[in-house]
């Protein structure tokens, strides 16, 4: 008697129906592309008792050498319990959101694991493990920290007009939103680049903030 399949979705809603589902039914996983993603074929293969599912990233160097900040290609992977892999997709971007994936599978009992990997100039390839944490912020902490240097540049200009202030709390707040977009980064390097990166774009929302909002209300 066949049994019914277990379907899984690697990611939460899309709007544009990218997300992929797997399908698993008999000793079989079936990797089913979202209606949205035409690029991605349908693929099944054995999924036997003990296999895990492997999400692997490539890596390669955009800024630097040795700093692993460039994504290159995602890819996901059978992991049986002989070692042997099988590719189920891969692309440049397939649309799997890590932390749902992670959830659903953990939920259905599906062994899951995401590895970054990137090879050195001399042939070598180096793995990494990517931890799957529960993200602490929520949607509304998400766009109160992109748009900070909006809200507290307006704030500032209504708390004070000296400008030794006005500089101080901005540079606070570029300290605390560095630290909050680079804590747990892959590398001290690749995540000075993105603080370095983050910076014309905050201090120009912060001073347009604070000259637009002196101007209203001076």
């Amino acid at each position: 008697m066949t049994s019914r399949p277990t379907c899984v979705s690697l990611g939460p809603y899309d709007p544009f129906k990218r997300v992929p589902t797997l399908s698993f039914q008999d000793g079989k996983v079936t990797f089913i592309p979202g209606r949205g993603s035409p690029e991605f074929a349908t693929i099944q293969t054995q999924f036997p008792s003990g296999a895990r599912l492997e999400n692997r990233i490539e890596m390669g160097d955009l800024y630097l050498t040795d700093d692993h900040s460039l994504h290159l290609s995602s890819s996901l992977w059978v992991v049986r319990p002989d070692g042997t892999r099988e590719l189920l997709a891969q692309g440049f971007t397939i649309y799997i959101h890590r932390r749902a994936a992670a959830r659903n599978l953990e939920r259905a009992g599906i062994p899951f694991k995401v590895v970054s990997f990137y090879q050195e100039p001399n042939g070598h390839v180096v793995e990494n493990e990517i931890k799957i944490t529960r993200s602490r912020l929520g949607s509304a902490s998400v766009v109160l920290l992109g748009t900070s240097s909006i809200w507290l540049g307006a704030l500032t200009a209504f708390l004070t007009h000296d400008l030794r202030y006005v500089v101080s709390i901005g540079v606070v707040g570029l300290c605390a939103l560095a630290i909050a977009i680079t804590k747990g980064g892959s590398s001290n390097r690749s995540g000075l680049l993105k603080v370095v990166s983050i910076i014309p774009s905050y201090v120009g929302g912060y001073a347009l903030a604070v000259v637009v909002i002196r101007h209203l209300f001076r």
